[in-house]
């Protein structure tokens, strides 16, 4: 047991919560001793993406257009993530692959919805607030509000899920349906949707009490957690297939070898 108490951050994220409970030594490591995981492919595609689809999304409704969509993706390449790609990436085939498979997440948009006719009120929102006297913050990618419901959207360049386990991947929107109020949205209904874009699929859910009510428990529990095991010192880690994406794994004493 450590004699000094740990800090725990005071706000949250909807991804920190869900590090927390993937595994509680995960989340010290990143969120109290402030490691840093280094870059991976995964998370390089998907901010990537984010980030030609930002641009996109922040212009004009004429002017986002397939050919503004390649002209932006190649600005974006060049001034900034073909340097941090080929950090990782050192051969020419991987990053053509790479290119390719970010293009086909873009392009896919073009199927879900045409993005000339959508209407935002934002996008790339920043949110905080408190839930269930969780201090709580985060990103929305964007953002759509028409008088009394509001719609919080996520991009996804990952697998698509099965429909089984789609419930779970609508936590961290419902979070932020909780804290629009923090960007002048008081809505009284809400939605959330995920855009899968490399399948081109689209889930989409109207936000309930009982969601709203099992978030507030998760939250909450959570938060006792973290300052539970502050006090006390001890994170565990917790193992599972996802450490084996884990930038820690080569410091976490479950793997160390004897």
């Amino acid at each position: 047991m450590s004699d000094a108490k740990l800090i725990a951050p005071d706000f949250l994220s909807p991804s920190s919560v869900s590090t927390f409970n993937q595994c509680p030594l995960k989340f010290k490591f990143s969120k109290i001793d402030g490691f840093q995981e280094p870059g991976n492919e995964s998370t390089m595609l998907g901010n990537f993406v984010h980030e030609v689809l930002e641009t996109l999304y922040g212009m004009e409704p004429s002017d986002r257009t397939q050919a503004m969509a390649k002209s932006l993706a190649r600005t974006i390449w060049t001034d900034k993530w073909g340097e941090l790609v080929s950090s990782i990436i050192h051969n020419d085939k991987d990053l053509n692959r790479f290119r390719w498979t970010a293009w086909w997440c873009i392009e896919n948009l073009w199927l879900l919805e045409d993005p000339v006719s959508v209407e935002l009120h934002s996008v790339e929102s920043h949110v905080e607030g408190e839930i269930g006297g969780v201090k709580i913050h985060g990103y929305i990618d964007r953002l759509f509000a028409d008088g009394d419901t509001a719609c919080v959207t996520d991009y996804k360049t990952g697998k698509t899920p099965r429909k089984a386990y789609v419930d779970q991947k609508f936590f961290q929107l419902i979070v932020y349906t909780q804290l629009l109020s923090s960007v002048g949205i008081n809505a009284s209904s809400y939605d959330v949707e995920l855009l899968y874009l490399k399948d081109g699929v689209r889930f989409k859910k109207h936000v309930t009490q009982e969601d709203i009510d099992e978030v507030i428990h998760t939250l909450q529990e959570t938060r006792r957690g973290i300052e539970d095991r502050c006090v006390s010192g001890e994170f565990e880690p917790r193992t599972s297939m996802l450490c084996n994406w884990c930038g820690f794994k080569n410091m976490c004493p479950a793997w160390a070898k004897n």
